[in-house]
């Protein structure tokens, strides 16, 4: 009952909440289902959903290829929603300086535990940070493409550079970005205009999955 309850107060509040509050709504149904069918609840340390926020109605697994899943030994213990930009600015390409390009150089975004709360931020590292002052560096082990690669950047296995803290990422291993909708580079090619100017950030939501070695 109460789980019928908080899914109806996010409906009923979804004009004001938008797009998290779908999402999170579909978190608390699969919640209740893993419940009644006796499977693992989601963690209190963040949101365990395979649902993207355009997909969140149907609350759908994430089916997570090979090539990055995490190796055994490890365990899941926080599995959070993010919001923000992908940082992108107008360089010259290294193989032909007459031609410009989109790179890479930053993330931006928040992390929302499944309350709708921000517990922590995404930037340049790339790191991750909670609220508790812990916080994960991460490095690439693996890439795949997203399912609709031509608008939603890459799915990833990384591994962590380095830790700080005690809380929830003073032992992180691994993290996996998952479910990632936008975030693709500027579909217009930069132009002599746009050398030197601040980076573009472009739009971006994914799932970001945390994990610590099994004790």
């Amino acid at each position: 009952m109460h789980t019928i309850k908080k899914a109806i107060g996010l409906i009923s509040n979804y004009n004001r909440m938008g797009r998290r509050a779908v999402w999170v709504l579909a978190l608390v149904l699969v919640a209740a289902a893993c419940q009644r069918d006796g499977e693992e609840p989601l963690t209190s340390a963040g949101t365990e959903s395979g649902a993207t926020p355009k997909a969140a109605r149907s609350a759908a697994p994430v089916q997570v290829p090979a090539a990055i899943q995490v190796p055994p030994g490890h365990v899941l213990i926080a599995s959070l929603y993010a919001e923000g930009v992908q940082l992108y600015e107008a360089r010259r390409s290294t193989s032909n300086p007459a031609q410009l390009e989109w790179v890479f150089v930053a993330p931006r975004a928040d992390l929302f535990g499944a309350d709708l709360t921000v517990v922590g931020n995404h930037f340049r590292g790339p790191t991750w940070a909670s609220n508790d002052s812990s916080a994960v560096v991460g490095q690439l082990v693996a890439s795949v493409p997203a399912p609709s690669s031509r608008k939603d950047i890459a799915w990833l296995l990384l591994s962590a550079r380095s830790t700080r803290g005690e809380g929830v990422f003073g032992r992180v291993s691994f993290i996996q970005r998952l479910s990632t909708s936008g975030g693709q580079p500027p579909k217009k090619a930069p132009d002599e205009s746009d050398l030197g100017k601040p980076p573009v950030g472009v739009f971006y939501t994914t799932l970001y999955r945390f994990y610590v070695p099994q004790p």
